[in-house]
This record gives C-alpha cells, structure tokens and sequence, in this order.
C-alpha cells in the first residue's frame, strides 16, 4: 500500500498545529508505526492541550470497535473499499469520504457508482441523521487546468473511459453478432484503427474494473496468459468499419505443472 497521502494529511496537520502555537512534547506527541512497511513512518498524533484529542490512520479491516468514541472519520479512495466492509464502518459520527474517478490509478466509475447505490439505499446513514450529501471537484491537482500534457498521458495510457451512451448499429440480434478472439499484433499495431478500438475496449475493462491502473494497458500487450475476447455487432458489405463493441472479455489462462 502506498503511503504517500496519508503521508501527506499528517504533513497538512502538522503545518497547522505548527500555525497555532502547539508545541511537540508540551501540547501533542507522535505516533510511529510499528509495521516494518511503513519504515517507522507517522500514523497518528495525540493532542492534549484543553482537552486530549488523537488522530490516527488505520487500516479499514483493523479498525473493529476503535471507532467508537470518533468524531469524524475520513475515507481516501472509499470505492476501493469493499462494500460489505464499507458499511460496517459508519456510525454515530461525521464521515468524510473521497474517492478519485479520473487518471491513473483513480477507482474505475463502475466500482464509485456501485459504492454509492450500495450505501443510499443500505441505511447505514440513519445513524447518522443525515442524508449522503455528494461533492464534485474538478480542479485539477497534479496538472494546470487544462493542461495538454495530462490529457495526452491520460490517453496514452488509456485510463479516461469514454463510454458511448449507444452502439452506432442499435441493438443487433443476437444471432447476427459474433465472438472473436482479438490478435494483439494487430491490436497494437498502430493504425487509425486500431487505436480507436484499443481506446474503446480498455474503455469498457478499466470502467468494469476496480482500480485504472496503467498496468492493465501492459499486462494487455506483453503478457502471455492474456486472451481478449470482442464481441461485435455484424459488419456488411456497404461498410466494412466496425461500428463498436458489444462486450468484452479478458481471460487469464493458469497452468498448473505437477
């Protein structure tokens, strides 16, 4: 696991505790890790000036009843998050959740949009009195608004899925349509298009997986035990383009050698 953002919220905390006046030892100590992962690094604070008060990182599967006496829980990257763990997490307290859907390493929106209709209708917010309020941020955090470079990044490595509402050819009977197995050569070769149908099917296996990760674009070109599988909406003879993909399937072969 990386930990480099929460890394980052203790920097943040620390900034502000160095802002107004605490001191370490006097007002607030530090918390270590004690996992050889984290290299000793910091994962939690305990202030005691007015009244004791402590924020710490943890693990979701080891939190059991340490979230009793919370007053505010935060979530990074909620979505990656199992649901059925997910909802055992919230209680009678504020819960900030975020979740990243854009660029590399970002949760896939199938596994954000899942997350959501799985806690709405879940009442696990009736603890909480409250209703799920949802906010958007688009700024941009690593790039200039905008900024050419990571859209061409973003496509490069085929982590922006662009879903098309609709298939060109309507809904085809499902006899006239057919299976095939997609050659990687030519997958990759380049061409106009087979950029485009590149583009469209990492579209559809990054939207269906849980994380988009620029891995899966290598694993898809190098990897040996890797097959793709497109099912495709007929072609005829007027015009020989074809007009989207149906649906798509990544096999993974094992073997096992006794």
């Amino acid at each position: 696991m990386c930990y480099k953002n929460v890394s980052t919220v203790f920097k943040f905390l620390l900034k502000g505790l160095d802002v107004l006046n605490y001191k370490e030892d006097g007002d607030f100590d530090l918390i270590q890790s004690v996992n050889p992962k984290f290299k000793n690094a910091l994962t939690g604070i305990n202030v005691f000036r007015d009244h004791p008060q402590t924020v710490r990182f943890i693990f979701p599967e080891d939190i059991g009843e340490r979230l009793e006496q919370a007053e505010l829980v935060v979530f990074d990257e909620a979505a990656s998050i199992p649901v059925h763990l997910l909802k055992n997490l919230f209680g009678p307290y504020v819960v900030l959740m975020a979740s990243s859907t854009s660029g590399p390493e970002a949760s896939s929106p199938y596994l954000f949009s899942n997350m959501i209709n799985a806690i709405e209708p879940s009442g696990a917010l009736e603890s909480q009195s409250g209703k799920l309020q949802k906010f958007t941020l688009n700024d941009p955090i690593h790039y200039a608004s905008g900024d050419s470079i990571e859209s061409w990044l973003n496509h490069m490595l085929c982590v922006e899925p662009a879903i098309c509402s609709h298939l060109s050819c309507g809904f085809p009977v499902p006899d006239q349509c057919r299976l095939f197995c997609v050659n990687r050569n030519s997958l990759f070769g380049g061409s106009k298009q087979a950029e485009d149908f590149l583009q469209s099917l990492m579209s559809i296996l990054t939207s269906s997986s849980r994380v988009m990760n620029p891995d899966h674009l290598l694993n898809l070109a190098d990897s040996p035990n890797y097959q793709i599988f497109c099912l495709l909406p007929p072609v005829t003879s007027s015009k020989q383009v074809l007009s989207g993909i149906i649906c798509a399937l990544l096999v993974m072969s094992i073997f096992f050698i006794y």
